[in-house]
């Protein structure tokens, strides 16, 4: 050992490893992970359009971070999980969830349209 260099202990380089864990799992925070959603959408215009119908027949669902968490929970993902993801990865998970919402009735109106109630969700986050 070189002169004036300590080498780290087991327990230190336990203790830095162990905090490198947990910073690795710090999710996002809620915002960004509207903001992450909201870039799934193809049409931004016409997603705020349908958006603002379903918020103003919705309006208990409409701060962008209970519609976030709601259409988490509906992925059975939390914000670890989206982070992880690529946006391919969500982009999928999010058209078989649309259809999903389909196939049980999950449905709700905007603007004249029947949308699936997460697709109706996720336009909700542009308003």
């Amino acid at each position: 050992m070189r002169s004036g260099m300590r080498c780290a202990t087991r327990r230190q380089a336990l203790a830095a490893s162990i905090g490198a864990a947990i910073a690795c799992a710090i999710p996002l925070p809620v915002p960004s992970i509207a903001a992450r959603l909201r870039r799934m959408t193809w049409d931004p215009a016409s997603a705020r359009r349908l958006g603002q119908a379903y918020a103003a027949a919705a309006p208990i669902e409409f701060t962008s971070e209970d519609l976030a968490r709601l259409i988490l929970d509906s992925l059975c993902l939390d914000p670890v999980d989206l982070a992880r993801m690529s946006d391919t990865q969500l982009r999928t998970m999010l058209n078989t969830l649309v259809r999903t919402d389909f196939e049980r009735g999950n449905l709700t109106t905007a603007d004249g349209w029947f949308l699936s109630l997460n697709e109706a969700r996720l336009a909700a986050l542009w308003v």
